[in-house]
């Protein structure tokens, strides 16, 4: 990983993040977002920022990325990667949610500058990474055209997982009673 910078906020809580990110310009986006806000005075808070490169996520850099990443209070994805993971993000995530430290991590996904259709900005598969390992899920307010709206980070976004298909009848006849179904008086 490459360590990006450490932003200092008076006599603050020190908060490491790690920015997954393919392009340089992600990288330094991202940096600016939360340096500007854990200046805010609700926030209050410095931010460490160190910098993971997505290709870099397979092998030994991956396995000490994980390591490095551990203590990491919060992971920034770029709303494309959270949109359709790469296999190698979505088994990092995975490792690194059930390695990390800290019980209230959380993954935020920030606008890369890939707008259309950001409501639908998290895959599935992490959506249920998020809920299966009890993370904090940060998701980025996108500007509307025309109107200068102040970038607000809701934190803990309730999500609503589908619900549970419903079995046919015949699956149930097979499940239930085995021997129904398939008689010639039935």
């Amino acid at each position: 990983m490459s360590r990006v910078k450490t932003f200092h906020a008076r006599d603050s809580l020190v908060m490491k993040s790690v920015i997954v990110y393919e392009g340089p310009s992600f990288l330094v986006t991202a940096s600016a977002r939360l340096q500007r806000l854990g200046c805010r005075p609700e926030v209050d808070a410095s931010w460490t920022a160190e910098g993971l490169q997505i290709n870099t996520l397979q092998g030994a850099a991956a396995e000490q990325s994980l390591i490095e990443a551990a203590d990491a209070h919060l992971v920034v994805l770029p709303a494309t990667h959270a949109r359709t993971p790469p296999l190698r993000l979505t088994v990092w995530l995975e490792r690194w949610a059930e390695l990390r430290l800290i019980q209230d991590a959380a993954m935020a996904v920030i606008d890369d500058g890939t707008l259309a259709d950001f409501m639908s900005t998290v895959s599935p598969e992490l959506t249920q990474l998020v809920l299966r390992h009890a993370l904090n899920l940060i998701i980025d307010e996108v500007p509307v055209a025309g109107k200068e709206t102040e970038n607000v980070v809701p934190i803990r976004q309730e999500l609503e997982l589908p619900l549970p298909l419903q079995q046919p009848r015949f699956d149930c006849a097979v499940t239930c009673d085995s021997h129904r179904g398939f008689g010639i008086n039935e």
